[in-house]
């Protein structure tokens, strides 16, 4: 079983700020992104490949999550970058080339709205709202998607 963990970037800066390939993660979207990754990383969730999109605030979002593996003495994994995750990314596409990844048993993608919430929403029938930094777990069993947990930043909170 092929596990996906899709995350959107952790709260950026405002568009007004930046252009929005440049928006860095606020200060807000440092402690989400932190916290959030010590508790994928409990619950065994390590990544053996990421997919990021090339905008600022989602390859932050990546070195912090690869901060974290360190930190916790796990494994670096690959990173590439793939614009199949941005906004605009077909999730058509998306499901198909994540598919096709056979050597990774879990892919970490990290990247945007409505990417996010449209790919879970084609591989599952499931609509699901995305705020900064939640993560949604799929599964691929080779024969079709499997919705397996939302993490939400917000269910983090004290």
């Amino acid at each position: 079983m092929k596990r996906v963990l899709l995350f959107r970037h952790s709260h950026a800066q405002s568009p007004l700020e930046a252009p929005d390939r440049e928006r860095q993660l606020s200060d807000l979207g440092v402690q989400q992104a932190r916290r959030i990754m010590a508790v994928v990383l409990n619950r065994g969730l390590v990544p053996d490949l990421g997919l990021v999109s090339p905008y600022r605030r989602a390859r932050q979002t990546m070195a912090l999550l690869l901060e974290a593996c360190r930190e916790s003495g796990l494994p670096e994994f690959e990173v590439r970058d793939w614009l199949g995750c941005c906004a605009d990314g077909d999730p058509k596409s998306a499901m198909k080339h994540l598919k096709s990844l056979d050597s990774a048993a879990t892919v970490v993608v990290v990247g945007h709205e409505p990417f996010v919430s449209g790919l879970v929403l084609q591989a599952t029938l499931r609509r699901v709202e995305v705020m900064p930094c939640d993560l949604i777990v799929l599964g691929w069993n080779g024969a079709e998607w499997t919705f397996e947990e939302n993490l939400t930043y917000s269910g983090f909170l004290d």
